[in-house]
């Protein structure tokens, strides 16, 4: 298995895999579905080198992170391409950005300076999700970075954090669309 630099030809691949695991998390549209997980990429994908993926003959994992004053095109890309919707879908993705932003802006409030935000990680391929934190702590270390955030909630498998030694500093209730998510905020310190 290979861990590298996560390369632009990549973008398709990691849609695609963030679409499988995150695609049903409420009902929507196929326009708006193909609008918000390419956006959902676009919105954790940074020029840096703390954006890596497996490579096994084709990407099956990736892990994407950036430091606090990181800056990307996403929210641009947002607001010309949510204009292409219908109104409801237009409605739908901004409480989705709503949601996206509002945890986001959470985890920042808690991420002091030279730390970094584990945006999206997702793995096809068994290990390697762990390989890729393992890559990301190193890289981290080697740059003095002191810790690594990130946000999960119900939907998804937070314990999987906590057994890689994250540790959970704020758990709270947020709604997507109408639905109650149980939410959570992580953190590993990388010098002790």
């Amino acid at each position: 298995m290979m861990i590298r630099k996560y390369l632009k030809q990549d973008f398709d691949r990691v849609k695609e895999i963030t679409l499988k695991y995150w695609g049903k998390e409420v009902p929507m549209t196929k326009e708006l579905e193909t609008f918000i997980y390419d956006f959902l990429v676009r919105y954790y994908l940074y020029d840096n080198e703390y954006t890596f993926v497996n490579d096994d003959d084709k990407v099956n994992a990736f892990l994407l992170a950036n430091m606090k004053n990181d800056k990307n095109e996403a929210l641009n890309f947002f607001k010309e391409e949510v204009k292409k919707l219908s109104f409801d879908d237009r409605e739908n993705a901004k409480k989705y950005l709503d949601y996206i932003e509002y945890n986001h802006n959470k985890v920042f409030s808690h991420m002091e300076k030279n730390s970094i935000y584990l945006g999206l990680l997702a793995s096809e391929a068994k290990g390697a999700g762990s390989r890729l934190i393992e890559k990301l702590k190193e890289e981290a270390r080697k740059n003095n970075v002191k810790s690594i955030y990130l946000w999960t909630d119900e939907t998804c498998n937070y314990k999987y954090y906590e057994k890689r030694d994250f540790k959970l500093i704020e758990k709270y209730d947020v709604f997507l669309h109408t639905k109650k998510l149980e939410t959570y905020v992580y953190k590993i310190e990388l010098y002790l």
